[in-house]
C-alpha cells in the first residue's frame, strides 16, 4: 500500500545499514551520566559488534576511538562487556579487547543461564591487589570473586 511505501522511505538510511551502534552509544555516556561524580561502571550487553563504520578505525564513532576519547577527556569509567550468543571468535576477541581497553572484563554468554551468570559476575565490585612492602600492583579483578595467593598483601581501590 502507499502508506507502507511512505513509511519505509521515511526511515533513516542507517537503520538498514547499522543495527549495533556501540560507538554511538558509548559517545552518549557523558550526557547519560550528567552530573554523576567519580568512576562510572558501564555494563554493555551485546549480541554482536558495532556494524556502523566497518573497519574504519579512524572514524570518530569507532568504539575503540570513543573509549580513548572518553578516557582522554577525563570521563572516569570502566566497562564490562557481556557478549550474548557471539558466534564468531573474531567478534568475541574484539569485544574482549574493548573491555580491557575500557578497564573492564569480557563475559561470554552462550545461553540464557550463562547470560544470567555473566550479568551477575559483571556487577562485581572491582578491586586491585598491591604488594604491601613496595606498593607494586600485583593484579586486579573485576569479577565477583577471585583467589589470592597467600602472602603479605592488602586490598585497595
Amino acid at each position: 500500500t502507499s502508506w507502507q511505501r511512505w513509511w519505509v522511505k521515511s526511515l533513516p538510511t542507517f537503520w538498514w545499514e547499522c543495527m549495533t551502534a556501540i560507538g554511538y552509544t558509548l559517545s552518549q555516556l557523558p550526557d547519560d551520566f550528567g552530573g554523576v561524580e567519580g568512576v562510572r561502571k558501564i555494563i554493555l550487553v551485546t549480541d554482536g559488534e558495532d556494524d556502523c563504520h566497518g573497519a574504519d578505525t579512524a572514524h570518530a564513532l569507532y568504539p575503540e576511538a570513543v573509549i580513548r576519547t572518553l578516557q582522554d577527556s577525563g570521563f572516569e569509567f570502566f566497562m564490562n562487556i557481556v557478549g550474548f550468543s557471539i558466534g564468531e571468535n573474531r567478534i568475541a576477541q574484539r569485544l574482549e579487547e574493548m573491555a580491557v581497553l575500557a578497564g573492564g572484563t569480557y563475559f561470554p554468554a552462550g545461553d540464557a543461564e550463562a547470560l544470567r551468570a555473566s550479568l551477575q559476575a559483571s556487577l562485581g565490585a572491582p578491586f586491585a591487589v598491591k604488594d604491601a612492602t613496595n606498593g607494586h600492583r600485583l593484579g586486579h579483578c573485576r569479577r565477583s570473586s577471585s583467589r589470592l595467593a597467600a602472602g603479605d598483601i592488602r586490598c585497595c581501590d
